[in-house]
């Protein structure tokens, strides 16, 4: 597993505490991110209020992972993902981080190129996690 820079780490924390603030931030992820009919067909019957809290919980699960520190929750949530589970692919997880980036674009009013391949450095640090265990 990749060990993300701590740098590069706190650059996304502070980027994630300022869109946090944003009520609009899950919800332009969530729009972009459902765009996908594969990804709306698997959020149909979702409670989305809830899955906006399982959301940032699950982004702070990715800076663990960033810094080389998995937990039983991101093996838990991997396993909830997995082939036999909710059977979420690879190229999904590619767009759920496009989606991220784009929400993140419009969310941060400090965003920068650095902030945004932060972003991605650190969040796919966690998507290989979960794809290693597909």
């Amino acid at each position: 597993m990749a060990i993300v820079a701590e740098k590069t780490i706190d650059i996304v924390k502070e980027s994630m505490q300022r869109c946090f603030t944003r009520q609009s931030f899950m919800d332009r992820f969530y729009d972009e991110f459902m765009k996908d009919p594969d990804v709306w067909e698997k959020f149909r019957n979702t409670n989305m209020a809830m899955q906006k809290v399982v959301l940032k919980s699950s982004l702070y699960l990715m800076l663990g992972v960033a810094k080389g520190l998995p937990s039983a929750a991101m093996d838990k949530l991997a396993v909830s993902h997995d082939r036999n589970h909710r059977n979420i692919p690879a190229d999904l997880y590619q767009h759920w981080l496009n989606a991220m980036v784009s929400a993140v674009n419009s969310s941060d009013s400090q965003v920068t190129p650095e902030i945004e391949y932060a972003w991605r450095e650190v969040m796919q640090a966690g998507i290989d996690f979960m794809s290693g265990r597909y």
